[in-house]
């Protein structure tokens, strides 16, 4: 018999106690001080009375969630430092003349530091794991993303490798995310035990969810991975991927049989807990298989983002349909836990898309002959690609910069076609709304607005005729992100929705989050930029002055945004400006 002394708590009327009896124990015993109060498996439901008997209850489930976190960061550390680790080893073997590995060598196996660096990556993985048993699937896989800041950080420090202003921005974004996930995710365990776990399993949801990726990951491995695998980056991420909700059920389903292997034996002939590492098995070797597939086909600074994204979207997607981790949340922290994803998805595809921004070879063509040839007329650009007016209808066209992102190093010269087509378009927008704002009464109420349009239709004008600084007005544009949730937040006060209601509350988290990432993030860039190549740059003092105001201007917006969503007292604002409160 296990005896459990309550000592510095006490238990008050309607208090819950929940004890986990091994299943070899056929006899429980409550000793109230009052009276004894004994079950078993077949009466099972207690309904008892503590009135003045001084209680304490074991509270170590408590520091389940913290223990998952603090493994779960290590295990990012010991992996991120497992790969500088073998690096160094690498860099090591090639300074001796040996075959290198990338040449079908193996003398890396003679060296200690590539082996230190093997046992420490099985540590991270072993850490990992066992993150998995005290801490939510929702807590413990978006924190990987901490393994590539690390082995960046490290690998510019101890290499030598220089990190630009945009990867050092990812990692601060990759920080920021986790932090917000870490505060706003679950805390408490949904399955505790194995018979739990397979009641999950079983549930009708998980089983339809489960064969449907089962289906789509049968069908790429044996139908369009032989056709389309070698062309096309999703395919071989996707089997990674989906594959992970099965790793992820298996490696939270055997942390739970390990746990309670300590206290009771008889779990490791439960059929669930050998078909639970069959699984796991399996998945393991079929994902390693198609994710060296695509590192060995496409470029590693596209596979490692998406494959980060589109592994970490499938696991959120199993915890919330087999482990209900979520059932408990308020919509704000599912909004807090989706928000902070999204961070880190932004940190993480930065530090990997920009990350080689200063090497030569990882500039696209046209963007190379634009910084070559220098201001070319855009007679000349046409013979490359022929402008068309139907391209700002494509999804994507905002994102030049991250599809060429030498545009964002060579900001005064390097453009492409649809770079040049956006800026005159946008021209065209802003010349209207200033148009709109004069001639519909709200000059004087909204001089600031004003203002800050005619700013951006010289410099985009200036762009547009002199073919200079095409690039920065890109980027610049890269705050209409955000607009698209300032927008829903003015047609949803015109709707008079409440501010407290889950639609409002949503929008506005990612009002704040786009408003730091986007519109904070490109004004402070293109500042960065200008200050740092003042004496090379031409106009440099009226783009710098221009600069500050809108940096000024942005930051007075962003300190209303906050006062109205956040720290609102209730004040009245006047209906005659169109712009200032809402």
């Amino acid at each position: 018999m296990k005896d459990i002394h309550l000592q510095s708590d006490s238990c008050i009327n309607g208090s819950v106690i929940r004890i986990f009896c091994p299943t070899s124990a056929s006899v429980c015993v409550f000793d109230t001080g009052v009276g004894n109060t004994s079950f078993s498996a077949d009466n099972i439901n207690i309904n008892t009375t503590v009135s003045t008997t001084p209680l304490t209850i074991d509270k170590w489930s408590n520091y389940n969630f913290w223990t998952g976190l603090m493994l779960a960061v290590l295990s990012a550390f010991l992996i991120g430092g497992s790969i500088i680790l073998k690096k160094k080893a690498l860099l090591r073997l090639a300074s001796t003349g040996e075959t290198r590995a990338a040449e079908g060598g193996h003398g890396y196996l003679k060296d200690w530091l590539w082996w230190g660096g093997l046992l420490t990556m099985g540590g991270g993985e072993v850490a990992n794991f066992t993150a998995y048993m005290f801490a939510p699937a929702t807590v413990v896989t978006p924190l990987g993303a901490l393994s590539v800041l690390i082995s960046a950080v490290l690998s510019s420090h101890l290499f030598g490798e220089t990190m630009n202003l945009l990867g050092k921005l990812g990692c601060m974004l990759s920080i920021l995310g986790s932090t917000i996930m870490v505060i706003h995710a679950p805390e408490e365990e949904e399955v505790t035990t194995l018979t739990e776990m397979t009641e999950k399993l079983l549930d009708p949801g998980f089983l339809v969810f489960a064969s449907i990726l089962l289906v789509t990951c049968t069908l790429l491995i044996f139908f369009v991975s032989p056709r389309f695998g070698q062309t096309n980056i999703l395919v071989y991420i996707s089997i990674c991927s989906l594959l992970g909700a099965f790793t992820v059920s298996s490696v939270k389903g055997l942390g739970i049989a390990i746990r309670t292997m300590f206290s009771d034996l008889s779990v490791v002939r439960h059929p669930l807990t050998w078909i639970l590492l069959l699984t796991l098995i399996g998945s393991i070797i079929i994902q390693v298989n198609y994710l060296n597939k695509s590192l060995d086909t496409f470029n590693t600074l596209l596979v490692y983002p998406i494959y980060y994204v589109f592994f970490t979207t499938v696991v959120l997607s199993t915890s919330v349909i087999l482990f209900k981790e979520w059932g408990a949340m308020s919509g704000v922290d599912v909004v807090g836990t989706i928000g902070g994803f999204l961070v880190i998805v932004i940190g993480v595809s930065m530090l990997h898309l920009f990350k080689d921004l200063n090497d030569p070879s990882q500039v696209p063509a046209d963007c190379a002959q634009s910084r070559d040839s220098g201001n070319r007329p855009v007679e000349d650009v046409e013979m490359e690609e022929p402008l068309s007016v139907t391209r700002p209808l494509n999804a994507d066209w905002h994102l030049g910069c991250r599809l060429h992102p030498v545009m964002v190093h060579e900001i005064p010269t390097t453009f492409t076609p649809s770079a040049y087509m956006l800026v005159v378009v946008s021209s065209g927008y802003f010349i209207q709304d200033a148009g709109d704002i004069i001639f519909s009464g709200y000059a004087k109420a909204s001089w600031e607005f004003l203002l800050h349009h005619v700013m951006v239709i010289w410099c985009f004008l200036y762009a547009v005729f002199t073919h200079q600084y095409v690039a920065g007005a890109v980027v610049a544009l890269f705050v209409e992100v955000n607009s698209v949730f300032l927008h829903t937040r003015l047609l949803l006060k015109l709707a008079k929705v409440a501010p407290n209601s889950h639609i409002y509350t949503v929008n506005k988290l990612l009002n704040v989050v786009t408003y730091v990432t986007f519109r904070l993030g490109a004004q402070f860039y293109l500042t960065w930029y200008l200050i740092h190549h003042y004496s090379s740059l031409d106009h440099a003092l009226y783009f710098l002055t221009t600069m500050m105001l809108m940096n000024i201007m942005i930051l007075i917006y962003f300190y209303r945004l906050l006062r109205s969503d956040f720290f609102s007292k209730g004040h009245p604002h006047s209906s005659e400006h169109k712009f200032a409160q809402d």
